[in-house]
């Protein structure tokens, strides 16, 4: 069965058949687009975090974007390439564990009273399920993980916005703000959990104040959303076709993989170019901002044949929706774990289904693709 692809999502497509790397003339940034040409860049030390465009940016939010950047976003792994993003990385993958299995099965089983063959999964349901894993990872109360996921949703929205406006700026400073302040208290204050690790690491002075910051956003950001949308194609694809039970019992892992490959929550990765490189025969000069279109290598039928087309492949762990190297998601691990968690511990629910097939609606634009929530 295959899904259905969008606009945003096929323009991507169009554009991954251009000769070299493609040159949008009005932003200026080249799109890399075939699959292993945005393998290798993910690789490519010439490519590094990348700058602040304000070409798209109304004049009158410049010095708010800038302001915002520089104190903010530029300490976050994703976007830096600072000597500490290397410590703080690692140091945070050997820390983010899923949680117990048995735990996220119990949650279900307590939940299903609220669920059934009349009501099917929901957008709401699944955030529910996620967000009590992610309360147990980072050791927050109920009422503070809502106002993270607040502040969660107000900063996607800023780095999803096109074109920007005085509203989505001013909410996702607010917001970045109130989310330090945050993290800095409970640095403070955490006697488990991730706060005492990153505790730790600012204690070893291994790295500073601002760095653990930008991990707390990441996390937030970079799990939930990806772990949501991949949880919504794997249900989708259980509830449409009864094989596919069978294939998730037969190869959960396999299975999760291609629910991310087809999920691509995340459209692209910005860079810039630190020196000229020539990719797939084009020439991109020092200094360009370059797109490496995740979503486009994903779906390249060079390495996906019939891209659209859900399959346990032999390669379907190859998918970048994580990215690869030093600028790869640090919660990559623990999103994939947490998707074949919570969908193995619905698939009792998703066999009650029966005939009746599980959609959800999906919001996507030219940088991302989520469910509507």
């Amino acid at each position: 069965m295959s899904v259905a692809i969008p606009e945003p999502v096929l323009w991507f497509d169009r554009i991954r058949e251009s000769d070299g790397p493609h040159r949008d003339d009005a932003s200026g940034k080249y799109f890399v687009t075939r699959y292993e040409s945005v393998r290798r860049g993910f690789l490519d030390e010439r490519l590094g975090a990348p700058g602040l465009n304000l070409a798209k940016v109304p004049k009158e939010l410049h010095q708010s974007v800038i302001d915002m950047e520089e104190r903010y976003f530029s300490r976050w792994p994703v976007f830096s390439d600072s000597p500490q993003r290397s410590v703080a990385r690692r140091a945070l993958m050997k820390h983010l564990r899923v949680v117990d299995k048995g735990t996220i099965a119990s949650w279900v089983d307590s939940d299903e009273p609220t669920w059934n063959a009349h009501r099917p999964f929901t957008s709401q349901w699944l955030l529910h399920l996620l967000k009590r894993s992610l309360i147990s990872l980072l050791d927050v109360e109920q009422t503070q993980f809502d106002m993270l996921l607040k502040w969660s949703d107000e900063i996607t929205g800023y780095l999803s916005a096109h074109p920007l406006d005085r509203g989505t700026v001013d909410r996702a400073t607010d917001a970045l703000a109130s989310l330090e302040e945050f993290v800095i208290k409970n640095l403070q204050t955490a006697e488990q959990g991730l706060g005492l690790h990153l505790r730790s690491l600012l204690e070893q002075q291994q790295v500073d104040q601002s760095t653990l910051v930008g991990l707390y956003g990441q996390i937030l950001t970079g799990t939930l959303e990806p772990t949501l949308s991949a949880i919504a194609v794997a249900l989708e694809q259980l509830t449409g076709r009864r094989e596919r039970s069978d294939e998730f019992e037969f190869d959960g892992a396999r299975f999760t993989h291609e629910a991310l490959r087809l999920a691509s929550p995340f459209h692209y990765a910005p860079r810039r170019a630190l020196e000229e490189v020539e990719i797939d025969g084009g020439l991109i000069p020092a200094g360009s901002d370059v797109v490496l279109c995740i979503v486009a290598a994903n779906r390249d039928p060079g390495m996906f044949p019939d891209p659209g087309r859900f399959e346990l492949r032999e390669n379907s762990s190859k998918h970048l929706s994580f990215g690869l190297g030093g600028h790869s998601c640090p919660g990559a691990r623990l999103a994939h774990q947490l998707c074949e968690e919570v969908t193995r511990a619905c698939l009792d629910l998703a066999r009650n289904a029966g005939s009746r097939p599980v959609t959800f609606d999906w919001d996507v634009s030219r940088s991302m693709r989520k469910i509507t929530r």
